[in-house]
């Protein structure tokens, strides 16, 4: 599933494709796929881009015409540009949604497990919707800002893992940044949130940020791969998806559970239980 990286990604290619362009023309699949009735998106016909907006792994793209789109990659969505003058039929193979601008070029969503949501808004801002108004502090922002972290979570009752999961704490962390941030923070996903002390919040708002950058950094191509697609010896990550390997910092080896229904990854020695081990650790 796309994570706060791979969505900045996608948020890239359509700045890079879309930004300050005019639509001529919208081809969408008909049915459920996109959860947004086709005939809404003929709003978009006419109009030029004027910015693409993402925080968390929510985008938006805002046209003259007072019209807007929100935009959700679900599971395995993507977006692929083509240049002008490549003539293809709709849809491609896993194609939903393509906009085509006038100079032949177009911009698309791919989504292959049709799970990628879209939605039309008129006559208001995309900013004042549900969708964007309940997302939290943007992940990206966390090491520039992890007071603002430690102040949202410090009351929080939930295991810390799980609480991470919820966006409108903070937006845009999933599953492997959660375990991630985590290990590289030295905390138990199953540690109270609310017993964990100041330093220890925010040395994971780092941690998590830093991880993040790092993807972003690192990244080999524009487009997003996911790590589904990446062959076992490649993974990048230090525990996620590591269940029975050693552990890089210490060869202790890596632990998989489930809380909230998601898979955890973990060492038990680089992250013990209890927040006074967890700062003895790092002390």
């Amino acid at each position: 599933m796309p994570e706060l990286p791979e969505v900045e990604l996608a948020a890239r290619q359509l700045r890079a494709g879309l930004s300050g362009r005019a639509v001529s023309v919208v081809w969408a699949t008909q049915g459920p796929p996109l959860r947004c009735p086709t005939d809404e998106l003929v709003a978009f016909e006419g109009q030029s881009v004027l910015e693409v907006h993402r925080v968390g792994k929510q985008l938006a793209i805002t046209f003259t015409g007072d019209v807007g789109l929100l935009l959700h990659l679900g599971m395995s969505g993507r977006i692929r540009s083509t240049g002008a003058g490549a003539s293809m039929a709709f849809p491609l193979p896993h194609e939903r949604l393509r906009l085509e601008l006038v100079d032949g070029s177009h911009v698309s969503l791919h989504d292959v497990r049709r799970l990628g949501r879209v939605r039309v808004v008129r006559g208001g801002s995309v900013f004042e919707t549900p969708e964007w108004r309940r997302l939290g502090q943007d992940a990206l922002e966390l090491t520039e800002t992890p007071e603002l972290f430690r102040e949202r979570l410090c009351r929080d009752r939930r295991p810390i893992k799980v609480a991470l999961l919820d966006q409108s704490l903070v937006a845009g962390i999933g599953n492997i940044y959660a375990s991630e941030g985590l290990h590289q923070a030295g905390i138990h996903p199953r540690q109270s949130t609310r017993k964990l002390q100041s330093g220890a919040l925010c040395r994971l708002a780092v941690a998590v940020g830093e991880a993040m950058k790092a993807t972003l950094t690192h990244e080999p191509g524009a487009e997003i791969t996911y790590l589904s697609e990446h062959p076992k010896s490649t993974n990048p990550f230090l525990v996620y998806a590591r269940e029975g390997q050693p552990c890089f910092a210490c060869e202790a080896t890596i632990e998989r559970f489930v809380q909230a229904g998601r898979s955890t990854f973990m060492c038990p020695r680089c992250q013990p239980f209890g927040e006074e081990s967890t700062e003895a650790l790092r002390s």
